[in-house]
């Protein structure tokens, strides 16, 4: 087949297209108004339903909006609140919140009596009204803070119900505290500290204080020069105690009520602990006795006093071998005193301790000696008591003095007493205790020793029997005069 029969045959077998709408219309005036009114009628209904969808999100966006409205309104925090504003007077106001106040004040004073005092003459005149606190609250907490003339009295917190749900994130609230705001700012106060010894309590406002304000140790205040030479020396204990407001009366164990002293660089007032009854000492002992106190050595600076004592005038027997009886005085002292003496090796003395509360040391007793004449001494001191326990009877006298060494003083004092004795008393002698003790030489002809005893004293006058009690003591001297011991003189502990 040739190009022009195929041509041909392609003409008569192929199916021409449709027209298109446009193509009829560009072709046709009609059909182009017709396709333009097809066109404007889709849009049409496109912005029908655009409208109609935005009408449906608008209603159901006023529907919600609505609905938060009228729940933000009724979940306001500040509702609850102006409602116990109106509600309750100052007196409930002040009921609720004062018992809270406790936690400005220490426990030394009446933290609620502190606050209604201050709200009662600075404050109730003024009407209350109330601030959001934004620092005190979060999404489940609202804290208020009610005022009176500008000033911050209480803190009213509320927190979000668990029981019950508003939606939109939104809380119904009730009431968590009521506390009073810190006022210690308005008050006149003072700084506290009070100081005392490690096994004094002191009270303030009848508190005692305790432990929680301790703050270290301090040197006790007055003290006498012997005690600070002790090692360690005394302290006391200090308690800082901070700042009160209101009275403050600082008393011991005792109910004394103790005075402060006021330090005007720091601002502080101290209260001193002062016993009662200061420690006084009184000791003697001979001169190459060590004393200590307080485990202190006394010094010659201490000796109140020296005496040769009962040696004086005896020296042609002692012949230089006699000692020096010291006394050692210290009062006002704040520590009681352990006290305690040493001979020249070391060894430790038992003193003797007076009715006055005088410690008297003496040398170590020398065994061999007091064997060899506790005799004598006993048969002195028989004499002596028989002597002075009865009326003048010749015979006792002169054992007595035949006792005691002629021309003494001892002697003289025996011999003048006689006349006396015609008005004693028989007495009857039960002793309870008794020792010849402390014996020690004094060179070869003399020798020193103590004699005490306690007895029960029954005397028969012309007209009564009565009894008493007695205790005492003495210190010897005892002189050789060829082969005999005398005693020499006779000295009663003071």
């Amino acid at each position: 087949m040739n190009e022009n029969e195929n041509r041909d045959y392609m003409t008569e077998n192929e199916v021409p297209a449709e027209p298109s709408a446009v193509d009829e219309a560009s072709g046709n005036p009609d059909e182009e108004k017709k396709a333009k009114k097809l066109t404007s009628h889709g849009w049409r209904t496109f912005l029908i339903i655009w409208a109609a969808v935005l009408l449906a999100v608008g209603a159901v966006t006023c529907i919600v909006l609505y609905r938060y409205a009228a729940v933000y309104e009724v979940t306001r925090p500040e509702l609850p609140m102006e409602e116990m504003l109106s509600s309750m007077s100052k007196d409930e106001w002040l009921d609720l919140a004062a018992p809270s106040a406790s936690s400005y004040i220490s426990e030394f004073e009446d933290a609620e009596a502190l606050f209604r005092s201050y709200y009662d003459g600075t404050l109730r005149d003024y009407d209350l009204s109330f601030r959001r606190s934004i620092s005190g609250s979060d999404k489940t907490t609202t804290t208020f803070v009610v005022m009176a003339k500008n000033t911050n009295l209480y803190n009213v917190v509320f927190k979000a119900r668990a029981d019950k749900f508003a939606g939109f994130g939104r809380h119904y609230w009730k009431l968590d505290s009521v506390s009073v705001c810190d006022f210690t700012s308005n008050l006149e106060h003072i700084n506290v500290e009070v100081n005392a010894p490690e096994n004094v309590i002191l009270s303030i406002n009848s508190v005692p204080v305790t432990d929680t304000y301790y703050s270290g140790e301090i040197s006790v205040p007055g003290l006498t020069e012997l005690e600070t030479r002790f090692v360690p020396a005394p302290t006391y204990k200090c308690y800082s105690v901070g700042t009160m407001y209101g009275n403050v009366v600082v008393t011991d164990g005792k109910g004394n009520e103790i005075h402060p002293e006021y330090d005007e660089i720091t601002n502080v007032y101290r209260y001193f602990y002062i016993p009662e009854d200061l420690y006084s000492i009184v000791i003697e002992a001979p001169e190459d006795v060590r004393v200590t106190v307080c485990g202190t050595e006394l010094l010659p600076q201490d000796v109140t006093s020296s005496s040769i004592g009962i040696f004086e005038g005896f020296g042609g027997y002692t012949a230089g071998n006699e000692w020096k009886t010291v006394e050692y005085s210290h009062s006002g002292l704040f520590t009681e005193p352990v006290i305690k003496a040493y001979d020249r090796s070391g060894v430790e003395l038992v003193p003797v301790i007076t009715d006055s509360g005088k410690f008297i040391f003496f040398h170590p007793n020398d065994e061999q000696l007091m064997e060899e004449v506790h005799d004598v001494v006993e048969t002195f001191f028989n004499r002596y008591m028989d002597y002075s326990s009865s009326q003048v009877n010749r015979p006792k006298i002169q054992a007595l003095l035949e006792c005691t060494l002629f021309g003494t003083r001892l002697n003289r004092y025996i011999r003048d007493s006689a006349e006396g004795m015609y008005w004693a008393s028989d007495t009857q002698v039960d002793y309870e205790e008794l020792s010849f003790s402390d014996f020690y030489p004094v060179g070869e002809d003399a020798f020193y020793c103590t004699i005490q005893y306690k007895a029960n004293f029954t005397a028969q006058s012309w007209y009564e029997k009565y009894s008493y009690g007695l205790k005492n003591g003495y210190e010897m001297l005892f002189v050789k005069e060829g082969r005999n011991w005398y005693a020499a003189e006779m000295s009663a502990f003071s």
